[in-house]
């Protein structure tokens, strides 16, 4: 995992995610609705941890990414839970603050988290290395992008964002086109490993939409 885009432009707000997974490893076809400790949210569920990559809640959208900040070589080690149900940790605190400083992450593998606080109207990147979380806080910007550091050079993360930063007058169908044609195709990084599917989340006038668009 992955591209992740996020655009605010008034009362409008686009986050889209591309996922990079093996191609064997299934996922549901569609957004399912769920509920974790009394907080009900909608997401596609990985059905080998029975997590997922990206969720919409009444305060939260947030997406994960493979890796943290810094490129890593994920080793095999036995990790205490999926960074799927990690992500949706999120839903047992008030605030992202409060996620920061209580969450416990040991034994979990590196990862890139985004979210947007919807009721806060701020947005995070929260990067975890097996050793230390560190954040960068948003605020209030309006184009955020990211692209996993386990599966994109430098180089390439750069390139994705320069095809992504112009979006703020685009519509969430042409927001979807640029992600399609930034996809991961099967044997680009290794054999078996390609972007499985597209994730979009809408918000408007605190109305939110979430898409998905199963590609293997």
């Amino acid at each position: 995992m992955c591209i992740v885009s996020f655009y605010r432009n008034n009362d409008q707000i686009v986050l889209t995610h591309n996922r990079d997974e093996e191609i064997k490893r299934l996922a549901s076809t569609d957004v399912e609705e769920h509920v974790f400790l009394g907080k009900t949210y909608r997401a596609p569920v990985d059905q080998r941890a029975k997590g997922t990559w990206m969720f919409l809640s009444d305060q939260y959208m947030a997406c994960i990414l493979n890796g943290g900040k810094e490129k890593t070589i994920i080793k095999d080690a036995h990790y205490r839970l999926s960074r799927g149900i990690i992500l949706l940790h999120l839903l047992k605190y008030n605030s992202v603050p409060e996620f920061i400083k209580a969450e416990n992450l040991s034994a979990i593998a590196p990862f890139t988290i985004f979210v947007y606080d919807r009721i806060a109207q701020e947005s995070y990147k929260l990067f975890w290395n097996e050793k230390e979380l560190t954040v960068e806080e948003f605020g209030s910007e309006n184009f955020i992008s990211h692209s996993s550091t386990t599966l994109y050079t430098e180089a390439q993360a750069a390139y994705n964002t320069t095809q992504l930063e112009n979006g703020l007058q685009w519509t969430p169908e042409e927001i979807y086109e640029k992600h399609f044609a930034l996809k991961m195709e099967d044997g680009q990084v290794a054999p078996g490993l390609a972007t499985t599917s597209i994730t979009q989340i809408r918000v408007e006038n605190n109305t939110g939409k979430m898409q998905y668009w199963q590609l293997f």
